[in-house]
């Protein structure tokens, strides 16, 4: 009785830290293998960068850009918000709506 007592809160006692490693992972391969490959790429640009090598450097760029629309393709956690530049861009243009008025006479 006492062996299936300690069996039974063993396997009580073990269920729950068990379980902690039976979770997917909170992403999915493919977004963490391209935030990898993002991060090595912004590595070898600021190499470029260092080394003064334009070419490099723009080739570079335009890999992280390239990787970084498919993550958000594929990831839509990493879409970046775009709230901030359409703010600014409309007080930019109720801005020069109202310098064109007070410039030109409201003609």
């Amino acid at each position: 009785m006492r062996i299936a007592a300690i069996t039974l809160g063993l396997l009580l006692g073990a269920a729950p830290a068990a379980a902690q490693y039976n979770q997917a992972p909170r992403e999915p391969r493919e977004c963490t293998r391209l935030t990898k490959q993002i991060e090595r790429y912004e590595g070898d640009m600021q190499r470029a960068r260092e080394r003064g090598n334009d070419l490099w450097e723009r080739s570079m760029e335009q890999q992280v850009e390239r990787l970084d629309a498919r993550r958000v393709e594929r990831c839509p956690q990493y879409a970046k918000s775009n709230l901030g530049a359409k703010l600014l861009a409309k007080a930019v243009d109720v801005a020069a709506k109202a310098a064109w008025k007070y410039f030109t006479w409201n003609y």
